[in-house]
């Protein structure tokens, strides 16, 4: 019957929309926003790098990524979240080069001199 009320008015059928593979906003920004701390080598000389959001903090390998990806949003399909972790694995990437990229320099404030007047 709805069908044919449908037809007589020119309705459509409703169409259905496909998972599609785009991030979410809220996970794209959280992750974008991440805040990335490298805390240098532990005891056994294996990277500490913590990754710190919105919605937590985690230390971060690709496995770790993956669970906090899970627990932060259980929504996720598994083409966003290979997607979301790309995108996350992309950020420290980026932290890491400038951080070898930048070296440290030696602050100003030590060598200031009185202004002549």
């Amino acid at each position: 019957m709805l069908t044919r009320l449908r037809a007589l008015v020119g309705g459509r059928k409703p169409t259905v929309t496909r998972a599609s593979d785009e991030l979410p906003a809220e996970a794209a920004t959280v992750i974008a926003a991440a805040t990335i701390v490298d805390r240098g080598a532990d005891d056994e000389g294996s990277p500490r790098v913590l990754v710190m959001t919105a919605h937590g903090t985690f230390r971060y390998s690709f496995d770790g990524a993956r669970d906090w990806l899970r627990q932060a949003f259980p929504a996720l399909t598994d083409a966003q979240m290979a997607r979301a972790v790309k995108l996350l694995t992309s950020r420290v990437t980026e932290f890491q080069r400038d951080a070898i990229a930048a070296p440290a320099k030696r602050s100003d404030w030590a060598s200031w001199k009185p202004l002549e007047i």
